[in-house]
């Protein structure tokens, strides 16, 4: 990802800053990288899209039917999914439709979370 320019180079110092304030200044052992937003989400969808992946944009998910491998859009279409990625933020409708729906620990197991 580094020589797609997608993140960049490891950091191990840090300061946080508020209202122009500096709250704390830390060093770490192990490094951290960072990434624009916009940037990391297009590396990942060009590279899903050369896969065959298929996108739809603009439709909101209403329901996941687990059971059936079925996802119904809020505009009554419904796709056939073998694996549904939900990159739609901390208020994930793809989490919320299914979250109840899957067991916890195949959930822990298969989650992935960003700072």
């Amino acid at each position: 990802m580094r020589e797609e320019n997608v993140i960049d180079g490891p950091r191990y110092d840090y300061q946080i800053d508020y209202d122009c304030e500096m709250l704390s200044k830390f060093s770490l052992d192990e490094p951290m990288y960072f990434t624009d937003r916009k940037k990391y989400d297009g590396f990942f969808l060009e590279m899903a899209e050369r896969t065959g992946v298929y996108l739809l944009s603009g439709e909101k998910v209403r329901d996941i039917q687990i059971e059936n491998d079925i996802i119904v859009t809020e505009s009554g279409k419904i796709i056939e999914a073998e694996f549904v990625l939900g990159v739609d933020g901390v208020n994930s409708t793809v989490r919320k439709s299914s979250s109840e729906k899957i067991e916890r620990e195949l959930w822990e197991k298969y989650m992935g979370v960003a700072v």
